[in-house]
């Protein structure tokens, strides 16, 4: 089981120390990953597969086309993790509107804004106790990325 035997999920800090790799394609999908696996705080998140998929919005998605002022392109994705006993249903859009062409310390640099929304879902029983969830919200912001490479600077 992914839960500890004392029903007590792990706590973040078992990511500490850990050494692993991701492997992205020039749009910034997460293709592989390894050295995750067997993590107590990664099995109680759904365990590779689906912790992977979580890894996917700490990079920025890039579309097929150049990226300039005026261009909008949105990512979705989704994924299931049981948590305790709850099988749970995450789905994520993220829309990227590209604002400005800007200087970021001395670099040529892009000003993207963004706005994910989120939902998650889902039901199980947990000791004795049926339990039905749902959740959504939105986030927004923006980031400055340098126009050459792609790189996140802020």
């Amino acid at each position: 089981s992914d839960v500890p035997d004392d029903g007590m999920m792990p706590d973040i800090s078992e990511l500490v120390g850990l050494e692993a790799m991701l492997t992205l394609n020039e749009r910034g999908e997460v293709l592989e990953s390894s050295g995750i696996a067997g993590n107590a705080y990664v099995e109680a998140q759904g365990g590779e597969e689906a912790y992977r998929e979580e890894l996917r919005g700490f990079f920025l998605y890039l579309p097929e086309e150049l990226v300039r002022p005026g261009v909008t392109w949105t990512r979705s994705y989704s994924f299931t993790a049981d948590q305790m006993g709850i099988e749970l249903e995450f789905s994520f859009e993220d829309i990227y509107r590209c604002v400005e062409e800007t200087v970021f310390e001395g670099a040529r640099a892009l000003k993207i804004e963004s706005e994910q929304k989120i939902s998650l879902g889902g039901s199980g029983e947990q000791m004795g106790t049926l339990i039905d969830l749902a959740l959504s919200g939105t986030g927004e912001g923006f980031m400055i990325v340098d126009a050459e490479t792609g790189m996140l600077l802020t």
